[in-house]
């Protein structure tokens, strides 16, 4: 096991190699699914700031490329109507992307 290395690593935030520290995470809750029910979406609190949402995309159900490109998108759209893009790290067959979350309702 271990983790991945892939261009993941260079989406921006936190660099994820065997060596540092992964992200630490108070789950506060499940917002929903993604990828028609094949990836988890969680709500989470990093480090006592604000919420996040953090998508679980297992390599295993969905295609790693897929996944790599969306990822690179996310990295580089900035626009009012789109949803930032915080960082992205995989760790064994999961794929994680956390972005900031808006409570619209």
């Amino acid at each position: 096991m271990g983790y991945r290395s892939s261009s993941l690593q260079n989406s921006g935030c936190a660099v994820v190699s065997v060596n540092k520290k992964l992200p630490s995470f108070t789950i506060c809750g499940q917002i929903g699914k993604a990828y028609s029910g094949l990836a988890e979406v969680l709500l989470v609190r990093r480090d006592r700031k604000n919420l996040s949402a953090l998508r679980i995309l297992s390599t295993e159900f969905i295609d790693y490329e897929q996944i790599k490109k969306e990822v690179w998108l996310l990295r580089w759209l900035s626009h009012a109507n789109i949803i930032a893009f915080e960082c992205a790290f995989s760790v064994n067959t999961d794929i994680y992307v956390l972005s900031p979350f808006y409570d619209l309702g």
